[in-house]
């Protein structure tokens, strides 16, 4: 069960909050661990996101919770999707100019 909660009214407090919750990962609830997540990617300020980055970034509880949930990065699936999308506009570009140079 989570026993910290967030409060947005208080971001230094959710800052702390979510740094205790990081340093236990992955020894932590799923409650937890989706509280920490949900901060991260959607409550947090960028300057707060950069100041756990700068405090937290060479511990290997951080770095494995970023590995594991693809924190700032593109997920395989995200990966695929934007190159399919490249190749996509790739292919248009081809065919317009094909079109342009019959015309």
């Amino acid at each position: 069960m989570c026993t910290d909660n967030y409060d947005e009214s208080h971001p230094v407090a959710a800052r702390a909050t979510a740094i205790r919750l990081i340093e236990r990962y992955p020894d932590i609830g799923d409650d937890e661990l989706d509280a920490v997540l949900r901060y991260l990617r959607d409550d947090a300020l960028a300057a707060d996101v950069e100041h756990i980055k700068s405090e937290l970034g060479q511990l290997p509880q951080f770095q494995q919770l970023c590995r594991d949930h693809y924190l700032w990065r593109l997920s395989p699936s995200e990966k695929v999707f934007a190159a399919a999308a490249g190749l996509g506009i790739v292919l248009i570009l081809w065919l317009l100019k094909l079109l342009a140079d019959t015309i």
